[in-house]
């Protein structure tokens, strides 16, 4: 499938109970499984109708903002900073500086 987030399963399961559904609550509450949430058949028809391909989910974030961690989460940002795997910024005037250059 060329839609982000759906495999040839879903797009079936989705489309099977579309055709039995009078309502959209309806619809939601037969198409839930174990495996598939109602919010990621939300986000899946939300994908369909905005036609958002896997293709364009493809991207590298470069930066992030740290808004507050804990012990591990610090670790995790020690360990990425090291392998300069992306930048990060503390303060949002940081951050207004380097993409200004």
């Amino acid at each position: 499938m060329e839609i982000y987030d759906i495999t040839e399963e879903i797009y079936a399961r989705i489309y099977g109970t579309m055709l039995n559904s009078q309502k959209y609550i309806e619809f939601l509450k037969n198409t839930k499984s174990r495996n598939l949430s109602n919010k990621r058949v939300e986000r899946i028809i939300l994908n369909i109708l905005l036609n958002i391909k896997a293709k364009m989910m493809d991207f590298e974030i470069n930066y992030v903002r740290i808004l507050g961690f804990n012990k591990k989460g610090q670790e995790y940002l020690k360990e990425i900073r090291e392998n300069n795997k992306i930048e990060n910024f503390n303060a949002g005037n940081e951050f207004q500086k380097k993409i200004s250059l």
